[in-house]
């Protein structure tokens, strides 16, 4: 795995620790389990329990090699009854056959969709199953994150996620924005180390741009070359790549180019 696939993966997997923080897991429950809607932050945040997530190690080999969608995140939250709750970040909807069996207490599974053509920004579709005792719920969110929008429900915490997944806001901007809803320095600093990997991916991309640009004016100067040499002195391409002395790395795909 090269370098930049490592960090997109480190970035996701600190999102994903982010939302594990119990001052984002609260909000998001508060808002999409119904059981919680007239509790206050605080007492939700005492009847969180059980947070699971993958180690590094683990959430890099799902990803590159899992096919089924397993869910980022899962907790327990309950006063009376114990509810189950999975978290799932950064997907395109997918059903799981997993997810549609009969649980004996009840669940809920969110998903914060990223890429969609289908719906528009800020949309939340409920799905309930009585007989299985299942809740799904589908959050439609960009991670393009504007300060001026306004969503018609769900503001707050639709923001909140917006701020965490959007790699190419800066680390300043990101706690001043997200100080409006949540002022903690754990989650501070875990913006600040977010913020640091998207800065490397983007230098690690612009350098891969910049390195393929090069490789491709080289590739255009040698076969301009290897024409005028074939065309002056009348030889063949091997003679005219041993003039040039081409180095042997690039000679099959001149030899390629040259047979089409």
């Amino acid at each position: 795995m090269n370098k930049t696939y490592n960090r997109k993966r480190m970035y996701d997997y600190c999102c994903q620790k982010m939302i594990c923080h119990k001052e984002i897991l609260s909000r998001i429950i508060q808002e999409f389990v119904d059981e919680a809607k007239e509790m206050t932050l605080e007492e939700i945040s005492k009847h969180i329990y059980d947070i699971k997530m993958s180690s590094l190690e683990e959430y890099i080999h799902l990803k590159g090699n899992c096919k089924d969608k397993q869910q980022d995140i899962c907790c327990y939250f309950g006063l009376k009854e114990r509810i189950e709750i999975n978290i799932y970040l950064n997907l395109d909807y997918i059903e799981n056959v997993q997810i549609n069996k009969r649980n004996k207490h009840k669940v809920y599974h969110l998903y914060f969709i990223t890429r969609s053509l289908e719906y528009n920004d800020g949309t939340v579709l409920k799905d309930r199953n009585y007989k299985l005792n299942i809740n799904k719920v589908r959050i439609y969110i960009s991670n393009r994150y504007q300060v001026k929008k306004e969503y018609k429900q769900h503001n707050e915490i639709l923001t909140l996620v917006h701020i965490i997944l959007n790699y190419r806001m800066k680390a300043k901007y990101k706690i001043r924005l997200i100080k409006k809803y949540i002022d903690n320095k754990e989650i501070n600093r875990g913006l600040e180390i977010m913020c640091n990997l998207s800065q490397a991916i983007e230098i690690d991309i612009k350098e891969r741009t910049a390195k393929k640009v090069t490789r491709e004016v080289i590739r255009k100067n040698n076969i301009r070359a290897i024409y005028n040499v074939m065309k002056n002195i009348n030889v063949s391409l091997e003679i005219a790549i041993d003039i040039l002395d081409i180095p042997k790395s690039e000679r099959i795909y001149l030899e390629e180019y040259f047979k089409k």
